[in-house]
């Protein structure tokens, strides 16, 4: 595969699984656990969304797969497409408004991202 099809791969499967991730959270999110049986109540009510969950989760691992083929800085930059895809993911659902300290807050993240990759933040 070339190294243009695996960051493809790496960046779609990421935004992706982080997408069925969001998915799970907003249709369990008046959940409340109070014990086991409600836990395992929850599973049977949203099967759904355990399943979004699983093949999400079942996409993170492939593409951080394929990320580390790339780069040492792959989970890092999976948490940045994660953010980068929550934040994305509330807003067309209309669960919040995307602020500029949201905005802020990913471009230090990407900032960060950038300063690991090119060797220049510490090592200590």
């Amino acid at each position: 595969m070339s190294t243009l099809a695996t960051w493809g791969v790496f960046i779609v499967f990421g935004i992706v699984a982080y997408t069925l991730i969001s998915y799970y959270g907003m249709v369990t999110s008046n959940a409340q656990a109070g014990s086991p049986l409600e836990i395992v109540s929850g599973i049977v009510t949203h099967p759904a969304g355990v399943f979004a969950m699983i093949v999400g989760n079942l996409l993170f691992a492939v593409a951080l797969y394929y990320g580390f083929q790339l780069t040492p800085s792959a989970l890092s930059i999976m948490y940045a497409t994660g953010v980068i895809t929550g934040y994305a993911y509330t807003y067309v659902t209309g669960r919040t408004e995307v602020s500029g300290l949201h905005l802020l807050g990913v471009l230090f993240i990407i900032l960060g991202i950038w300063l690991l990759s090119t060797g220049t933040a510490s090592k200590s």
